[in-house]
């Protein structure tokens, strides 16, 4: 008996089989669909937009997107641009009625802002814009780099500009030697005997052939606020560790400042208030000079900058929620932004501040004094959680633009 059950299922089982794949003769999939006619584009849509919601249709993507081409008789594509640059077909989805591409990660100089779609049936266009990525300069990665060694632009797009050819990164006129261009990151070689407070250039132009340039001083040691942190006052919490160290304290592959640093090291709780005040005569960076302010005695905090280098072992970060207020001379209270959290990784990395943020008074004024004068500088450290911290700080220091 259970031996005809189990023929029958096996009858039952051929049956619905044949019945499968006699329901599925002559299915073409719409990946094979022949075309029959001319390519037709309806949308541009999110690669997540699978229902082609009319209201969210792209008007614009960017470089690099992914995004989903709505239509007719797309299948078999010979060429598709954007903004005449080639897709690559080879990493493209497509069916009859869409085409899944990434709009090609290129810089173009062309203003044809419009989808080409061209198969063996005809083409089609479809206005489309790709605008031209705007370079977004971030600085670099440490300014006190050792002379002989490779350093790092950081910003967005970089890649892109091609430094070392269309853009360029120069030393008095003289360009320097580039290395690995990555979209967040460009290396260039510092030349070997470099001067200190060399003025590094970075130039570079934008779609209507605009240059722009931008610097960044090569260890700038003619304008620190605390040197070698002689005839210095430093007041800290008692609990927590604060030394003045040298360079043999930190990783040894760590970038050599040739500067003292102060080294902390605490545990504490949430939301604790810890006080670090950095106190001595004010020294003279230029910051009320006429000259540097376009004749006024007074300085223009928009083109003046407050940088330092921060330090963190492999083993230890700073999270994104361990706040740093900043607050000079005790009348401004400027919290650090974060976007996550610090980890230099055995390194010094540079931390660049806009002082108009970090130092406009209630009244206007400018909390750091004239040169001469007796001034403090307090930073809070609010930590959001209970733990540790181990990191250093070092070349506190005012730059103009």
């Amino acid at each position: 008996m259970r031996s005809h059950i189990f023929i029958w299922l096996f009858v039952l089982l051929c049956t619905a089989c044949d019945n499968l794949v006699t329901y599925n003769d002559g299915y073409v999939s719409p990946e094979e669909a022949a075309n029959t006619g001319a390519p037709t584009i309806s949308g541009v849509y999110l690669i997540e937009d699978y229902g082609h919601t009319d209201s969210l249709a792209l008007l614009s993507a960017d470089l690099g997107q992914m995004v989903r081409i709505v239509g007719t008789n797309l299948n078999r594509p010979q060429v598709i641009t954007f903004n005449t640059l080639a897709v690559d077909l080879s990493e493209a989805y497509i069916r009859s009625t869409e085409a899944i591409v990434t709009i090609p990660y290129q810089l173009t100089r062309e203003n044809q802002q419009q989808i080409v779609y061209r198969t063996a049936e005809g083409k089609t266009t479809y206005d489309f814009e790709v605008p031209f990525p705007t370079l977004r300069f971030d600085g670099m990665q440490c300014e006190w780099a050792d002379a002989g060694d490779t350093a790092f632009l950081l910003g967005y797009y970089l890649d892109l500009y091609q430094f070392g050819t269309v853009s360029q990164i120069s030393m008095d006129g003289q360009p320097l030697a580039i290395g690995i261009q990555e979209p967040q990151r460009v290396g260039f070689v510092i030349p070997e005997n470099t001067p200190d407070n060399t003025h590094i250039t970075f130039t570079w132009q934008d779609d209507k052939g605009n240059s722009t340039s931008r610097s960044c001083i090569f260890r700038a040691t003619n304008v620190l606020l605390y040197g070698d942190f002689q005839n210095v006052q430093i007041s800290a919490p008692d609990d927590w560790q604060v030394t003045i160290e040298d360079d043999n304290t930190t990783h040894w592959d760590a970038v050599w400042l040739s500067q003292k640093h102060i080294h902390i090291k605490a545990t504490f709780d949430a939301w604790a208030w810890k006080e670090l005040t950095l106190s001595c005569n004010m020294a003279d960076v230029g910051l009320y000079n006429p000259d540097l302010n376009g004749g006024a005695n007074t300085p223009d905090l928009s083109q003046w900058e407050f940088k330092f280098e921060i330090y963190t072992p492999l083993s230890s970060s700073l999270p994104a929620d361990f706040n740093m207020i900043f607050r000079p001379d005790w009348q401004c209270n400027y919290t650090l932004p974060r976007s996550g959290s610090i980890n230099t990784a055995d390194d010094w990395h540079t931390i660049t501040v806009p002082l108009s943020e970090m130092a406009t008074t209630a009244s206007g004024a400018c909390a750091f004094k004239q040169a001469g004068e007796w001034m403090a500088l307090n930073i809070v450290f609010q930590p959001a959680y209970t733990g540790n911290c181990d990191f250093r700080m070092a070349n506190f220091r005012i730059i103009h633009k």
